[in-house]
């Protein structure tokens, strides 16, 4: 499917060219609109300099949604992408991720975030940057009339018929505040005037005399404006990159193994070096210790009652399997790949310090079992004690022979990630002495401490950097992640769906889409 692109532009002269040059750069679009929206600059000329195929200057200013409405018109591609005239540091790589979902049929509607953004951050969907079937556009000709509120139109119409959207972090990307524009007083009536359309309070009656706004809608247009200005006035660049090393690139020889507590850990630490690993046919696989059947949170929820029973823990326990089911599907490991021990959630610590025998087996105080319960089990009716699990690590990392060994760090304030990390390494020096395995690289991964990660929010245009608590004494590595891959492990987290019920875990798994992945280097 071909695809345009149309940016519609009100006095851009400043920006579009850019914009212009970025989507030319990019391979992957047929055409570039530009729709000039009763400008009074230089907009249209410089967009012709810099190379669009089309420039479309209305005679007055129809407002974004009928800019973006006359240039759908003119395209000839079924695909639209959508751009913003102002935008800065925009990079071929990010469009072409942008563009490809709707492409290959993954998506109906591709929403590009600005991370730089604090407004966009939290209110994605009012971002103008978009990639949707050219065809939807067309049959709502209502859309040309909702001016700056076209973005939440669209998102609206979306909903109500169910489109499949996905979301796409534009890391380092910004745009000129109006204030930078226009200047302060122009910029900050624009912003006014901006929101007001955005929220829909400027609406008319049918004999096109102006509705009055009620006082609460004058308040609330008036509160958002406030936090808009503010945002514009106080909020400052952050710093991005680091010092740190690079983690050695995976190669098609590599068999990586990563060793995770929880389902979930693997995804936050690793979602992108197992898309890289992958993408260069290396082996993966992936083992889950427990199936994270404590989150009395979530076994409530599923259960549908304040007191959860072992059962629902039990129950939550399967569902957290099939998550990861899904989330390793989408990233492409292999069914057969993917294995899970089915050891107790937040038990690993006592298996650790006690190594009951099979006489003495632990039992989980909240599934009341003292051996897996779950059919998809690598063991089944593997008994919960210490001897077990080193057993279970053991036999798997000798069948597979890694190359590359993934597991917590042994700082990790989570119980369960320090006692795994133990028993892990326990395994390969066990299988060394023992001339079952060679020498693989052995890195660890951070996911609980007090002071990481920070900011603890979604911040993709942030790197991810050791905490100043174990900053030194470690050997850091990073991994910068492609857009994507990023975008790809943003759409898998939202796979574990049961861990986002929780304010607290939602903001802390969403903390991990960032520009880079973090692993530690240490002997085992």
């Amino acid at each position: 499917m071909t695809t345009s692109c149309v940016i519609a532009a009100y006095n851009e002269e400043r920006t579009v060219a850019w914009v212009v040059e970025a989507v030319r750069h990019t391979g992957e679009v047929a055409e570039i609109i530009v729709v000039s929206d009763g400008s009074t600059d230089a907009t249209a000329e410089e967009a012709a300099a810099a190379g669009a195929d089309v420039v479309i200057q209305l005679p007055r200013n129809l407002g974004k949604g009928g800019a973006i409405l006359a240039g759908a018109r003119r395209a000839s591609g079924e695909i639209l992408l959508l751009l913003d005239a102002d935008l800065e540091n925009l990079k071929p790589e990010e469009i072409r991720a942008l563009v490809h979902p709707v492409q290959e049929g993954r998506a109906d509607m591709v929403v590009g975030v600005l991370a730089a953004d604090l407004v966009q951050t939290v209110l994605p969907y009012l971002s103008g940057i978009r990639a949707v079937r050219r065809i939807a556009l067309l049959d709502r000709p209502h859309l040309a009339g909702t001016r700056f509120g076209f973005e939440r139109a669209l998102t609206e119409l979306a909903w109500r018929e169910r489109w499949k959207i996905e979301k796409l972090p534009f890391t380092g990307v910004t745009h000129l505040r109006k204030e930078e524009k226009y200047g302060l007083i122009r910029g900050w009536h624009g912003k006014v005037r901006m929101t007001v359309e955005v929220l829909g309070l400027r609406r008319r009656r049918r004999n096109g005399a102006p509705r009055q706004r009620t006082p609460l809608l004058a308040l609330t247009c008036l509160t958002v404006v406030a936090v808009y200005i503010s945002m514009g006035l106080f909020s400052a660049p952050r710093v991005v990159g680091s010092a740190l090393e690079v983690l050695p690139e995976p190669e098609q020889s590599d068999r990586v193994l990563v060793v995770a507590a929880h389902a979930d850990d693997e995804l936050l630490a690793a979602g992108g070096l197992i898309q890289r690993a992958l993408a260069v046919d290396a082996e993966v696989w992936l083992v889950f210790a427990t199936n994270g059947d404590a989150n009395r949170l979530a076994a409530s929820l599923g259960g549908k009652r304040l007191l959860a029973r072992p059962a629902d823990f039990i129950a939550e326990g399967e569902v957290r399997q099939q998550e990861a089911r899904r989330v390793m599907g989408r990233l492409g490991v292999p069914h057969g790949n993917v294995i899970f021990l089915g050891y107790p959630d937040r038990g690993l610590t006592a298996l650790a310090k006690h190594r009951r025998g099979q006489g003495k087996p632990y039992v989980s105080p909240f599934t009341k079992a003292s051996a897996s319960p779950y059919r998809d089990t690598f063991r089944p009716r593997a008994g919960y004690t210490g001897t077990d699990l080193l057993s279970d690590l053991k036999t798997i990392i000798g069948q597979v022979r890694p190359t590359v060994i993934l597991t917590h760090h042994e700082a990790d304030k989570h119980g369960d990630h320090r006692a795994l990390n133990g028993f892990v390494r326990e395994a390969i020096r066990s299988l060394k002495r023992k001339g079952e395995l060679r020498h693989p690289r052995f890195y660890t991964f951070l996911v609980h401490a007090w002071d990481f990660p920070r900011p603890l929010r979604y911040a993709p245009d942030a790197a991810l950097l050791p905490p100043k608590s174990l900053r030194d004494g470690y050997r850091w590595l990073r991994l910068d992640l492609q857009p994507e891959e990023l975008a790809l492990k943003h759409a898998a987290l939202r796979d574990y769906r049961s861990q986002l019920d929780s304010p607290y875990l939602r903001l802390l798994l969403s903390s991990f889409l960032r520009q880079n992945e973090l692993f530690a280097e240490t002997e085992p």
